[in-house]
């Protein structure tokens, strides 16, 4: 991968991962949850993470700063808005398997739908072996959006997303047991992470 590539994905993992920062705001405004004094110093560390990283970038990547930033603040910022929202459909109808269930129906009609517009057809061209895939990536994808909601019913945002936001550091840990043929070193995760 070309180094510009690599920032390019550190910059915008980076502001990914921004999502805490604009859950626990709208879980204080909206929700009226208490910010103690250790994750608002949590928040602001990422902030500053975020801002370093997005300011001291090689200038190579020529205007990327300009038109590109909003893409992984938009990302982070919805991320960021739906534990709330979830957690206030869920004080109407406490159920987060209906949450779930509701949420992959809407998600996969987009997806169906945008499949059967660009191709002409509901089921993609894939090889068995992608579908399988696919399918144990969906499972394990909607297990996580089960705890999650599980987590945001139970407890609050301003603890439950910064606990999700830590995923890097599990995701990072499960690939040093479980791909024991690829080499984990601190450049390889700062691409990644």
């Amino acid at each position: 991968m070309p180094p510009t590539a690599r920032s390019g994905l550190v910059i915008t993992s980076a502001l990914g991962n921004l999502a805490p920062l604009f859950a626990v705001t709208t879980a204080v405004v909206l929700l009226q949850e208490p910010l103690r004094l250790g994750q608002l110093i949590g928040m602001v560390i990422a902030v500053i993470g975020a801002v370093i990283i997005t300011v001291t970038r090689p200038r190579d990547l020529g205007d990327w700063r300009n038109w590109a930033l909003p893409l992984p603040l938009g990302g982070a910022l919805v991320r960021g808005v739906v534990p709330p929202i979830v957690k206030l459909g869920l004080e109407i109808w406490p159920g987060p398997l209906w949450a779930c269930l509701i949420g992959y129906i809407m998600s996969s009609s987009v997806v169906l739908a945008v499949q059967r517009i660009r191709k002409g057809s509901f089921v993609p061209e894939a090889p068995r072996s992608g579908r399988f895939w696919f399918a144990v990536t969906g499972i394990s994808n909607g297990l996580s959006t089960l705890t999650l909601f599980a987590a945001v019913r139970n407890g609050p945002i301003t603890l439950v997303a910064p606990l999700v936001a830590t995923y890097p550091l599990v995701t990072v840990i499960l690939s040093a047991i479980m791909l024991r043929h690829i080499a984990i070193t601190a450049l390889s995760c700062w691409g990644r992470c």
